[in-house]
């Protein structure tokens, strides 16, 4: 009985699964064009997160993004998004974040720590999360800001910031269900 209750005891906590809700998600991104904001948006991204709070080291969260999905103000804009300077979707058709490390930083609030790959490159990033669950329904939000030149993102004329910035503004917010 002692030996029973102590692998009990012992047994290890599994993060819930949740899977996100691509009706009710959204992911845009933030560039400054000549000193103007300007938001596009991936319609297509797919987003799975292993988390339970008071088992947070075995949380893990992989986010994949079709970049063919992006979309902007125009269609001029959303064929050039497409090019080899650009995103150069018909070489990398997906970007995605991988995490498998989560540090709590406030109530609701945490840092997946992991590896974001964009056009065959990849960086590390901490991305910060707001989570928030309600029964078997979770939105997942948060913002973070990248460099487009770290990923060759806006090549050759583009390269410069003088025209388009080299930071951009990613922004998220997923409406996720539990799957498990």
């Amino acid at each position: 009985m002692v030996a029973v209750l102590a692998v009990t005891l012992a047994a290890p906590v599994y993060a819930a699964k949740w899977r996100s809700i691509p009706a009710d998600s959204s992911l845009e991104f933030v560039v400054t064009f000549e000193g103007a904001e300007s938001t596009g948006k991936f319609e297509i991204f797919n987003a799975e997160l292993g988390f339970e709070a008071e088992s947070i080291d075995t949380s893990s969260l992989r986010v994949i993004v079709d970049v063919r999905s992006a979309t902007m103000s125009s269609a001029d804009l959303d064929e050039a998004m497409s090019e080899k300077t650009w995103f150069d979707s018909a070489a990398y058709p997906q970007a995605d974040f991988n995490s498998t490390m989560f540090r709590q930083t406030g109530k609701q609030e945490f840092l997946a720590q992991g590896q974001v790959s964009i056009k065959g490159v990849a960086r590390e990033l901490a991305l910060p999360l707001t989570i928030s669950i309600e029964g078997d329904q979770m939105e997942l939000s948060g913002k973070v800001t990248l460099s487009r030149v770290d990923f060759g993102i806006g090549t050759g004329e583009w390269e410069s910031d003088s025209s388009i910035a080299h930071s951009v503004d990613v922004r998220f917010k997923l409406l996720m269900h539990r799957v498990d």
